[in-house]
């Protein structure tokens, strides 16, 4: 599987009631997407793999039903209405087709872009963007340092972020003394 092909938007935890219902965690800004699903591919981490339908043969598994909870989504997919059927799911990454994705609006961009792009501050290059983290506060830039290799975070907040050039692949920041050490 390409997976720069693909973008994550919920992951399957747990099995819900008898009917085949599954727990999803949504991983997308946009939970709305999962009202007109119609269908999913599911990448399974363990095997680094899309995952094969069983029953028909495809990368695709057909929704059969939504339900939207307070903080997560309930899916139901055809071919496994049963509790039973779902234990190959649990643990599955939601996934969609880039060519998928929801157009943002000019001076927005998906975390995912930003990875890999440069962190400027006060004019030079500081070092790469590993990752974005979020322990329930704010998300977080995880930060790679060329000068001794160490990681730091820094919140993506205006305070601190003061610009995303996604053209050039730049994060330019301003931080306060002591942050970078």
């Amino acid at each position: 599987m390409q997976k720069e092909k693909y973008i994550s938007i919920g992951k399957i935890t747990k099995a819900i009631g008898l009917k085949g219902y599954v727990k999803v965690l949504v991983l997308t800004d946009f939970p709305e997407r999962y009202s007109d699903l119609g269908k999913a591919r599911l990448y399974s981490e363990k095997e680094d793999r899309l995952l094969t339908n069983s029953h028909t043969g495809k990368d695709e598994f057909i929704v059969n039903d939504v339900i939207f909870e307070r903080d997560f989504v309930k899916i139901q997919f055809r071919d496994f209405e049963d509790i039973n059927l779902t234990g190959s799911l649990i643990g599955c990454i939601i996934v969609i087709d880039e060519s998928e994705r929801k157009e943002l609006e000019d001076g927005r961009y998906y975390f995912y872009e930003m990875v890999g792009m440069d962190i400027i501050n006060e004019g030079k290059k500081i070092g790469r963007l590993e990752t974005i983290e979020n322990y329930g506060a704010q998300d977080l830039l995880k930060i790679r340092l060329d000068e001794n290799n160490k990681e730091v975070l820094i919140p993506f907040i205006e305070d601190f972020i003061k610009n995303v050039d996604t053209k050039e692949r730049k994060v330019y920041i301003e931080v306060i003394d002591g942050m970078l050490s």
